[in-house]
């Protein structure tokens, strides 16, 4: 059985952590996911070369089916009632969560992977994500200014040469936007120096032209590199990026790490451990900020220090991350032999965030993953979360890595990976409150 199989520490060769969910013999770094790309991609508008410890319930109700006429945007499907809406005063309103499918962008050749974006100040969004196209791998970007509806591709942020054969150069891009209007883009990068970086790269000119910034965390041990980085912003404006990085510098179990720039992106100090474990990986950070002002780290981690299985906790920092809750949970299979893991988060307008993760619980070990999402049954605040009991489904199997990018209408796109294109459902959630 695939969630049977041992992780070796922190399996970070390729662009994530946790290979026991995949199918076997699926090459993670550079391979070819066996899945169906039957909605709408993600992709460049121009081709060619570039350089430069509870449990939760199970029973989830399905909300819609992935459409399956790829370029003709289709209509959301009838509103769904989340099971747990029996554990919610009655008369609040109903929680209805509808997905959709975005309208498309134009493709080119080439493979995407590890789709991020966020919301400008303007109300554009800006989507970062990898590709291997003509020889090189890429670091790339597009801009929408119509909530999604059409994309325009920025500049490139990096690119290096990848040999047929290589392992990834550049990986994990993420990227957000600093209250001066610098975009900042994060990845992580193995140089020709043997050494493996997380990298920062800023743009002054809305995303024409991009320049390195500098080195966040960096190791000589690829067991041991920084990987998964996340962007947030503190009360002041200044970047902090949170991360997974092996607690040994020889390599083996993560926890999840944060640094802090006061000069976007030159320099990066106050390292701060955000969650640990004494036994088991912490890893993949997913980070907001509550309408309280308090920042939530939810992430990944083992279900017990003899169970390397995966679930959902969180964190809390009601002082810009100087210190930090004890962990909770976000959300524990029923099945312990199943796995929740690889989470992202937004908020929604009312104030609640929404938490997407890769789940492998409505599928056989041989296929991966569905993507859903749990979301609080209050606005939460510091030490006040209730989640709800069950999570719903935002993409019905065969997805991968979900990120978030708020739209304009209160909606979001809810980004994964598919057959390695980066594809997008629109989700809108009302009610539940």
């Amino acid at each position: 059985m695939i969630a049977g199989l041992k992780r070796n520490g922190l399996l970070i060769m390729n662009y994530f952590l946790k290979s026991k969910l995949l199918p076997l013999g699926l090459a993670v770094g550079l391979g070819q996911f066996a899945c169906s790309a039957d909605v709408a991609p993600i992709r460049p508008s121009n081709a060619g070369r570039y350089s430069g410890e509870q449990g939760g319930k199970t029973g989830v109700t399905p909300v819609s089916s992935l459409p399956t006429t790829p370029r003709t945007p289709a209509q959301a499907p009838p509103p769904s009632e989340d099971a747990s809406d029996a554990d919610v005063d009655p008369a609040k309103a109903a929680l209805s969560v509808s997905v959709s499918l975005n309208a498309v962008s134009v493709a080119t050749p080439g493979e995407s992977f590890f789709g991020r974006g966020t919301r400008l100040a303007n109300g554009s969004l800006v989507v970062t994500y990898g590709q291997n196209a003509d020889g090189f791998q890429s670091i790339l970007a597009e801009i929408s200014s119509d909530d999604g509806k059409t994309w325009q591709q920025l500049g490139q942020i990096v690119s290096v040469p990848l040999p047929p054969g290589s392992p990834s150069i550049i990986l994990d891009p993420t990227i957000s936007a600093l209250p001066s209007g610098t975009l900042m883009a994060v990845y992580r990068i193995a140089l020709p120096d043997g050494t493996f970086r997380l990298q920062a790269s800023a743009s002054r000119d809305n995303g024409r032209t991009w320049l390195v910034q500098g080195d966040i965390d960096s190791s000589a041990a690829v067991q041991a590199q920084p990987v998964q980085p996340v962007i947030s912003l503190n009360s002041r404006g200044q970047a902090q990026v949170y991360y997974t990085k092996a607690k040994n510098p020889a390599g083996g179990e993560g926890q999840i790490l944060m640094k802090t720039s006061t000069d976007e992106g030159r320099t990066w100090n106050n390292q701060t451990i955000v969650a640990t474990r004494a036994i088991g990986s912490s890893s993949f950070p997913a980070v907001t900020r509550l309408k309280d002002g308090s920042v939530m780290v939810a992430f990944d981690t083992f279900r017990g220090d003899a169970d390397n299985h995966l679930i959902l906790r969180y964190v809390q920092s009601g002082n810009d991350g100087l210190t930090w809750s004890s962990a909770r949970d976000v959300y524990v299979p029923a099945d312990g032999q199943k796995n929740a893991q690889s989470p992202q988060i937004t908020i929604l307008e009312d104030g609640r965030p929404v938490v997407m993760f890769m789940s492998n619980e409505d599928s056989g070990a041989q296929v991966c993953c569905t993507i859903k999402m749990m979301m609080t049954q209050n606005v939460p605040a510091f030490n006040d979360v209730v989640w709800q009991a069950q999570p719903v489904t935002g993409v019905a199997g065969d997805a991968l890595f979900p990120a978030a990018v708020p739209t304009k209408d209160g909606s979001f796109l809810l980004l994964f990976e598919r057959g390695r294109k980066i594809l997008m459902n629109r989700v809108s959630i009302k009610g539940g409150l």
